[in-house]
C-alpha cells in the first residue's frame, strides 16, 4: 500500500493535507464530476502534494471530501 510505504509522520501529513487541498480545487479535479482525478495510490507515489496543482476552479471542491478523508485517516488504516 502507498501509505505504508511513505509512512508519513504529523508533519509530514500536515504537508500532504495542504497538498491535497490545493488539487483538489483544480479545474482538473473537478471536471466532469472528478474523471481525471488520479487513484490516491497514484498520487502519494508520486509525491503530487511537492508538486505544483494545475489551476483552480472557481467551485466544486467539496465533491472531494472523500479524498481528503483518505488522507486523513491513512495513519489509522487497517494496514498500518
Amino acid at each position: 500500500m502507498a501509505w505504508n510505504k511513505i509512512r508519513p509522520d504529523a508533519a509530514l501529513r500536515a504537508e500532504m493535507d495542504a497538498g491535497l487541498d490545493r488539487y483538489i480545487a483544480s479545474t482538473q479535479w473537478q471536471k466532469d464530476g472528478g474523471r481525471y482525478i488520479p487513484h490516491p495510490a497514484t498520487w502519494l507515489n508520486n509525491h503530487r502534494w511537492e508538486g505544483r496543482p494545475p489551476p483552480a476552479a472557481a467551485n466544486g471542491a467539496h465533491l472531494f471530501a472523500g479524498l481528503q478523508d483518505f488522507v486523513n485517516r491513512g495513519a489509522e488504516g487497517p494496514d498500518r
